[in-house]
């Protein structure tokens, strides 16, 4: 069901016999596990054992199926009379609220509790290191078990004969040719690595966060739209705007790859945002994968060849959303792309944190409906023309929509001095560069 186009750091060389330094050589261990007292308790750890386990944050955490399955696994091991061993750190972070709803009047709270899965927050904690500190005397062991495995399960010789040229690399690694030069020479013809627009046309100065007029809605969705639903993923099918982009470059069917392998190449990045086959854009109802509509025409196509076009025409656009925007995983290219289609606003009940900051650090502006409204209660149908005023350089709390004849206030989410800053920069990329360039 994926949309037809057709709708639409280098160094030198090493020498070959050069080899790392060994020395000093390797402390070889005896045992094969490390004893650890904790408390009153002694254990041992050994390769292998568990020390941390999390239900964090992340699309995962959204799925009901997956969640109410983490509990029902949780009843039956309490009620065999399984516990938790002492040294393993446990915590539970839902991705959303409605979790702790569901557990609980699933009766399912306790089992996880009984387990050590105390509820900790709403929010990315493991993941991301927000987990807190192991006990010392566990933390202490986990890198001598590291060198335990190393030495004692590899075996010293066959350690170091495999890392003793690991800088050196293999032939054909060697054989790459290495410009010179202190900067990085673009190849024009690459499908791979391409320089990204995000610096052109850059003034030496910040500006200012405008209003927005005559501007357009691009795509229009419901409720908890992940970050895989926006950012490019998996294979690149043969009819669609970044297959037909890879066909137009010479590039075989057979040698496309996947969106993460080219996501050095914004070309293609930018033609697979929204590109999701499950996405489901209202402006175009019944249909899934990356439709949508231009409206001034009344033409049906496919998201990017409409943000072309809108951009051609100097037509702003933004985005119509529902609840927990970008709930789940962050993903960098669901603010890349959107910047790169065009977008310069969102309007949504509410959003994933991760994800409005990097809205505005890619300069969207992140709006949110007043409590109680949202796109059903004010009979918004996306394809209106928009403008939002008041935006007053983003001190504004909050601003003015106009959508034809519909006028309502939202929340600018513009929440810290320096979220305002690196939107007046027009993004986190400007802004450092601009830091760079004035030191």
């Amino acid at each position: 069901s994926d949309p037809l186009a057709s709708g639409t750091p280098g160094h030198e060389p090493e020498a070959a016999g050069a080899v790392v330094s060994t020395t000093p050589p390797l402390v070889l261990a005896e045992r094969s596990a490390i004893e650890v007292t904790l408390g009153d308790e002694t254990f041992e750890l050994d390769h292998g054992s568990v020390v941390i386990a999390a239900i964090t944050s992340c699309t995962n955490t959204s799925n009901p199926a997956v969640m109410i399955g983490a509990g029902l696994l949780a009843k039956k091991a309490v009620e065999r009379g399984l516990t938790r061993k002492s040294w393993v750190k446990t915590s539970l972070a839902p991705g959303s609220k409605v979790v702790t709803e569901y557990y609980e009047k699933a009766g399912l709270t306790p089992y996880l509790e009984a387990l050590g899965f105390y509820t900790v927050g709403y929010g990315c904690t493991t993941c991301i290191g927000n987990s807190g500190p192991l006990p010392e005397a566990v933390s202490q062991a986990v890198p001598a078990e590291v060198q335990v495995a190393i030495e004692g399960s590899i075996g010293r010789d066959m350690f170091l004969e495999t890392y003793a040229n690991v800088y050196v690399g293999e032939d054909a690694w060697r054989e790459l040719p290495v410009p010179t030069g202190e900067l990085f020479e673009w190849e024009a013809d690459s499908t791979y690595v391409r320089r990204p627009p995000y610096f052109d046309g850059m003034a030496p100065a910040a500006g200012t966060i405008g209003d927005i007029s005559g501007a357009r809605c691009l795509v229009s969705i419901g409720d908890s739209v992940t970050p895989d639903h926006i950012s490019p993923a998996g294979s690149i099918k043969l009819e669609s705007p970044a297959g037909e982009y890879l066909i137009d470059h010479g590039i075989a069917r057979t040698d496309f790859n996947s969106y993460g392998s080219r996501r050095g190449n914004h070309e293609v990045m930018v033609r697979g945002t929204f590109a999701n086959v499950r996405l489901r854009n209202q402006l175009v109802p019944g249909s899934e994968g990356a439709w949508t509509l231009h409206v001034p025409s009344g033409e049906e196509m496919t998201i990017f060849a409409a943000a072309e076009r809108y951009l051609a025409e100097g037509t702003p656009t933004i985005v119509l959303a529902g609840k927990e925007y970008g709930s789940g995983s962050s993903r960098d290219w669901a603010a890349k792309g959107p910047n790169l289609l065009g977008e310069q606003a969102v309007i949504a009940e509410s959003y994933e944190r991760i994800h409005r900051s990097n809205l505005l650090m890619m300069g969207i502006l992140p709006l949110q409906y007043l409590p109680g409204e949202s796109r059903a209660s004010l009979g918004l149908s996306g394809r209106e023309e928009f403008s939002v005023t008041g935006v007053e350089n983003g001190e504004a709390r909050e601003v003015t929509v106009a959508a034809d004849s519909t006028s309502f206030g939202a929340i600018l989410r513009l929440d810290t001095p320096r979220e305002r800053e690196y939107v007046r920069h027009g993004g986190i990329l400007p802004y450092v560069l601009r830091r760079l360039l004035a030191a």
